[in-house]
């Protein structure tokens, strides 16, 4: 039986038929997937460190990630990034078995780490981000600066600060604010006060 969503349209049990019947890529939608995107959504990056290679050192690996127990809603989210990008989002189910044990669903989880795919989302989104907008930015600046130049250029000494830059300020924007060490990285790479840290960045 259908089930109402947001008293837009009905969302069928079947999600092929819906995806037939429904366009996507329209401004309402795209603005329904930045809420769900501020709201349970992550935007950021990892950082590792390559010991035997030659491009040895810190690496800053991308992400963008939607995660929620409503399976329906991560439909919802994954056809709208299909009609955004052309490619197929498969949903992944997040084991975690001793919150199942205690009762709670499991999450259901859209994740991207290709870069150009990411840019692409998070552009097209971006006017309606209200939550993480910092984040979008920061992320999308990295993206756009690392696409812009050639691989034997991505580690020179300015891009591998600018770099370490973006992935401390996203650090503290996703819930870490109080992370002394990433803010003193910060305060003696910029010259800026903690406060200044925190404020939306250039």
């Amino acid at each position: 039986r259908p089930r109402p969503v947001a008293g837009l349209v009905s969302w069928p049990d079947v999600r092929k038929e819906a995806c037939n019947s429904v366009k996507y890529d329209t401004p309402e939608w795209i603005a329904w997937l930045a809420g769900i995107l501020d709201g349970e959504g992550w935007i950021g990056m990892a950082q590792g460190l390559r010991p035997a290679s030659r491009f040895r050192g810190i690496y800053h690996s991308p992400g963008l990630q939607l995660a929620t127990t409503s399976r329906p809603m991560m439909e919802r989210a994954a056809s709208i990034i299909e009609a955004i990008t052309g490619c197929h989002v498969p949903l992944y189910r997040k084991v975690d078995n001793t919150a199942e044990a205690s009762g709670h669903r499991p999450a259901w989880v859209i994740r991207f780490t290709a870069r150009s795919t990411i840019l692409l989302i998070l552009s097209t989104v971006r006017p309606y981000l209200v939550a993480k907008d910092q984040q979008a930015d920061l992320l999308m600046g990295y993206l756009r600066r690392h696409a812009a130049l050639p691989w034997s250029r991505a580690r020179t000494e300015a891009t591998v600060e600018a770099d370490q830059i973006d992935f401390d300020r996203l650090r503290l924007l996703n819930g870490r604010p109080g992370d002394v060490e990433t803010l003193a990285r910060l305060q003696r790479m910029l010259g800026l006060t903690e406060k200044e840290i925190h404020r939306e960045p250039n």
